[in-house]
């Protein structure tokens, strides 16, 4: 029996938000791609409706809200389905004119509540037929998903329990479920990405669905003798560039190892923006076709991608703001590409640590490995993360615990693998290491590798103690919120958290900022950001702060706001502090400041060297006290990581293999007390011997798992 997954919607809605979270609760179902279809004509819907009803087991129906009323009665009345009112749906339905059907419900069904009560779906199974019948609303059916999930998982068996290596077709496999999280991301940011691909890959992943947001090409690009993991950063560069949005993937085609293991292959699945990029090999699994392959490996670059939107290929710390800062008080936050390009310019000169290749490319030409691979050394560290780097391009090595092994490139096809006679030594990065190489040599490969006869790790817990969110740099928002409350002006609230500046009109206002890309209104832009970054609870005098310092971190920023999380449609409380201080900007010596900001501190904010080196050493961004913020009910929190999760973080991240006692593996070295009981932002931390920054070791080793770098940390035997 087929399962369908059938759409009514207006022919311009939006819904693609809601469609992934449908299609993700409905995994254990699979259904076919070919059974599911959208109609923007009721007649035409229930027309399919009807003809699939007698081979169907099941039907999930999803239905924009302007269809959602008539299109229930229509389906309960087109299965004699008997209805009465559920008394729950009642009580808490908002008054609407149509108020009794949405609180009437097909008997013995179950209901999927939404918040309001409105649109709530149901499921009901009519002779051997499922019925389940939802709101197409991005809004509303998040709410209703555990349920629904529910209710497939305990009426269906699960048809798809190892869908790591699925490529059957099936929606509900891991690869398609990153895909559609992906296309959700992008529709909420209203972006494109480019993903490139071989001629070959390209016939495996058409299978995907059509989506405007997400589009797959083939290079032109040649390999020229570069790794296969600088080749796919390339190839994901020009994928960014073509894209608009500044971010882009690349799925190489599979190259075969060399030596004792003649059936193992691999393809590198590549992110970029225009200056950096993030690489990872996929090996193939045993008895894995070469499609199985890329389509398993698609998954993993539609995942990197996902994160990346979230996080930034260049962090929280280069950015305005953090840049996986989802502030408690703001939904949907999913999206901020962070980077401080000014202060990059001004300062950045090298890169930024050991391990990161450096490649010049352009889209005619691709240079020899010899001439783009270079190793800098790693303690500058300006922003946390690989920064934006004028006319070069970083590439990060996310993970390789293949080791180093030598490769030929082959041609992927649904039947099978071809060998080239060509082979060449790939690159390994590794972080730690402090030889570099002439230009007119190949790098080593990286010898640290674990061995398998690494002492076991003793069982334990790592926890962590944070306070704070964010990097902790300028003005903390909830401590703005704090001090406006208390009577504050915004401009006072500026010139506190911005030692030493002064808040002027600005005579060269621009008519538009950039937003995404595209020229919006300025103040319209500024309110957008306002918006994204605090939202219309704050204070006014906060807003207004906020608005100043959006608008003057835009301008620094040569007029645009990336960086910055911006949002469509501000509200009026938002316009009204916007439009209060329109023009006005935060001065030092005449020029735009680097207007940083984050949620809230640890006690107080720290100085931008402290964090990002002391080569960005800005005199406004020192520390002040913000201890209001310590007030917040979750300015602390904690994070439990296990000892053997510790050790693979610090291989994985700098190349330090952490043996023995875990309780004497990491150990802060010194921090500045900010909370006044004994923790404070980490200055330096030993791990394993390593000696890092709490800035370095929160983004490298904890990926942002921990808030800030305002932490404790204690070893917990089991």
């Amino acid at each position: 029996m087929k399962s369908y997954f059938l759409c009514l919607r207006k022919k311009d809605s939006e819904t693609s938000k809601a469609e992934a979270v449908i299609l993700r609760s409905a995994a254990c179902i699979s259904i076919k791609r070919e059974n599911c279809q959208s109609y923007n004509n009721a007649r035409e819907f229930f027309l399919r409706l009807s003809e699939i009803s007698s081979e169907a087991s099941a039907v999930i129906m999803a239905v924009d809200r302007e269809f959602f009323v008539n299109a229930k009665r229509m389906v309960c009345s087109l299965f004699s389905l008997k209805c009465a009112e559920c008394e729950e749906l009642a009580r808490i339905c908002n008054k609407d004119e149509d108020l009794e059907t949405h609180c009437t419900m097909p008997e013995n069904s179950a209901v999927f509540m939404t918040e309001d009560g409105l649109f709530s779906g149901f499921a009901v199974k009519k002779d051997n037929l499922h019925l389940i019948f939802l709101p197409l609303d991005n809004d509303r059916i998040p709410k209703c998903e555990k349920a629904v999930k529910r209710y497939i998982s305990e009426n269906f068996p699960c048809e798809n329990s190892d869908d790591s290596s699925n490529d059957s077709g099936e929606y509900g496999s891991s690869t398609e479920r990153a895909f559609f999280e992906l296309d959700d991301l992008l529709s909420e940011s209203r972006l494109k990405a480019f993903v490139s691909v071989s001629p070959g890959g390209k016939k495996v992943l058409n299978k995907f669905p059509k989506k405007e947001t997400i589009s797959f090409f083939t290079s032109e690009l040649k390999r020229d003798g570069n790794s296969p993991k600088t080749y796919a950063a390339l190839l994901a560069k020009e994928a960014s560039e073509r894209s608009g949005s500044n971010i882009g993937a690349s799925i190489t085609h599979a190259f075969k190892v060399e030596g004792d293991n003649q059936d193992k292959c691999f393809v590198v699945v590549a992110v970029a923006n225009s200056e950096n990029a993030r690489v990872k090999k996929v090996c193939a699994e045993e008895d894995e076709s070469v499609g199985a392959l890329i389509f398993r490996a698609a998954g993993i670059a539609f995942e990197m991608l996902a994160k990346t939107l979230r996080n930034g290929l260049t962090a929280e710390t280069a950015s305005a703001s953090s840049s996986e800062t989802k502030k408690p008080h703001v939904k949907h936050r999913k999206f901020l590409i962070a980077g401080i390009c000014a202060a990059v310019i001004a300062f950045l000169s090298i890169a930024l640590s050991v391990g990161y290749f450096m490649a010049r490319a352009n889209s005619s030409s691709v240079p020899s490995n010899s001439e783009i691979v270079k190793n800098y050394d790693d303690t500058d560290d300006r922003h946390g993360e690989v920064a934006l780097i004028p006319d070069t391009f970083v590439y990060e090595d996310v993970l390789d615990t293949q080791g180093d092994e030598s490769a030929s490139e082959t041609s992927e096809t649904q039947s099978g693998t071809e060998n080239e006679t060509s082979s060449e030594e790939e690159i390994s990065a590794t972080e730690g290491t402090s030889s570099t190489h002439p230009a007119t040599e190949k790098p080593e490969p990286t010898t640290i590798k674990e061995t398998a006869t690494s002492p076991p790790v003793s069982d334990g817990t790592f926890l962590f103690t944070v306070y704070g969110y964010g990097h902790g740099v300028g003005m903390s928002q909830y401590g703005a919120d704090y001090f406006a409350k208390q009577g504050w002006s915004y401009d006072k609230i500026l010139t506190y958290y911005y030692t030493g500046t002064t808040v002027l009109d600005d005579p060269n206002m621009p008519e538009t900022l950039k937003v995404n890309g595209k020229d919006v209104e300025t103040s319209l832009a500024v309110a957008m950001v306002v918006q994204g970054e605090t939202g219309p609870s704050f204070h006014t005098e906060a807003l207004k702060a906020q608005a100043a310092a959006a608008y003057t971190y835009a301008m620094r920023n040569a007029g645009s706001c990336d960086g910055l999380y911006a949002v469509s449609n501000p509200s009026q409380t938002v316009i009204n502090a916007v439009n209060a201080v329109k023009g006005k900007y935060v001065s030092y010596n005449g020029t735009y400041i680097n207007a940083v900001f984050f949620a809230y501190s640890g006690g107080s904010t720290v100085s931008s060297s402290s964090v990002w080196g002391s080569t960005v050493n800005y005199p406004y961004l020192v520390p002040v006290d913000s201890s209001s913020d310590l007030k917040l009910s979750n300015c602390k929190t904690q994070v439990r990581i296990s000892a053997s999760e510790m050790k693979k973080r610090a291989y994985d991240s700098y190349g330090v293999a952490l043996t023995g006692d875990p309780s004497s593996w990491l150990k802060i070295l010194s921090h500045d007390n900010s909370t006044g009981t004994g923790v404070g932002y980490v200055s330096q931390i030993s791990m394993g011997g390593k000696v890092l920054s709490g800035n370095q070791f929160r983004t490298y080793v904890m990926d942002y798992d921990i808030r800030s770098h305002c932490f404790s940390v204690e070893f917990i035997p089991n």
